[in-house]
């Protein structure tokens, strides 16, 4: 089969902490469709400070543009005539939103959508469906400003949300905390009442519990595997026991505890823990958790390249 390299796609997640782009080509022969030309991200913290004050910072806007425009550089690189660009929570809770966007077309020439939570959620759990045993799983994708939870029916290789909610907390807002984050009873009853729902019209048995690509996976894989900044590539797939998370989260949690001397990472490490080990808790008939390198982006290059999928090949 040949391959036609001129007609390529690019997308650009810009996620409340992380911007992540991708550019790829579409490949019948790739369980989502595409292989990869090229990767780039950084942590531009678009959401910061968006919880106290509901503006995008203009330094948070300028870190943004200034890797926008590297973003910029490489698809030129690449050739790529066509982006699909989308951002998440920050602008979903920002009041000025409208001008940052206008701001970025009119500096970088790209034109970003606004998502809403359940699209977010679909093209994330879409970028793990290569992991996706057929009938159901859970998906969890944490963000810096928001958490999406979904389960999912897989069927004829195509995702379907069965049940999902969107609950306004992330990693920026365990920093904001102080360390002092606790799940309130609010949130707790929305995941209990999701997890009811699934339980009740469609999954009773035992279903696996996939995280995407997050920086709570990474945590998790260096603490479970004993390594220093272990390549998370390599850990796609990998399924674990619950009670060994647990127990990993557990550690996590008291180590930072112990130390005098924490620091933002900590901070937003120890809430990303507490957050995750409460909901698998809440969510009963959790049998496994998965971990995946892969989520939105790679959901909506998959739908980019899918478009153009007869023209890729000849």
């Amino acid at each position: 089969m040949k391959f036609n390299y001129n007609n390529k796609a690019a997308c650009i997640d810009l996620g409340s902490n992380l911007c992540r782009m991708l550019i790829g080509f579409a490949n019948k022969n790739k369980p989502l469709g595409f292989s990869i030309l090229k990767s780039a991200a950084n942590a531009v913290r678009l959401g910061d400070k968006v919880y106290k004050t509901g503006l995008i910072q203009e330094d948070a806007a300028n870190r943004t543009i200034s890797f926008l425009y590297k973003c910029m550089q490489i698809a030129k690189q690449y050739d790529v005539k066509r982006i699909e660009c989308v951002v998440t929570a920050a602008c979903r809770l920002a009041s000025n939103k409208n001008h940052i966007i206008k701001r970025i077309k009119n500096e970088t020439g790209l034109n970003f959508r606004v998502i809403d939570p359940d699209e977010e959620i679909y093209l994330s759990s879409l970028g793990c469906s290569e992991i996706m045993p057929y009938k159901y799983s859970y998906v969890i994708d944490m963000g810096g400003c928001s958490t999406e939870i979904a389960l999912c029916l897989k069927h004829n290789n195509s995702v379907h949300l069965k049940e999902w909610i969107s609950l306004p907390i992330g990693i920026l807002k365990f920093l904001e905390s102080n360390s002092e984050y606790y799940m309130d009873q609010e949130t707790e009853n929305i995941i209990r009442q999701f997890a009811h729902r699934c339980m009740k019209n469609h999954a009773q048995q035992s279903i696996p519990f996939i995280i995407a690509k997050s920086g709570i996976m990474s945590t998790l894989a260096n603490h479970t595997h004993s390594l220093k900044d272990i390549d998370i590539k390599i850990l796609h797939g990998k399924i674990l026991p619950l009670i060994q998370v647990k127990q990993s989260f557990g550690e996590i949690i008291r180590d930072i505890e112990r130390n005098d001397r924490t620091n933002q990472k900590d901070i937003s490490t120890r809430g990303s823990c507490i957050f995750i080990d409460k909901i698998i808790s809440i969510i009963s008939n959790i049998s496994v958790i998965v971990m995946s390198n892969a989520g939105l982006r790679e959901g909506l290059l998959s739908v980019a390249c899918s478009k153009n999928n007869q023209k890729a090949f000849r």
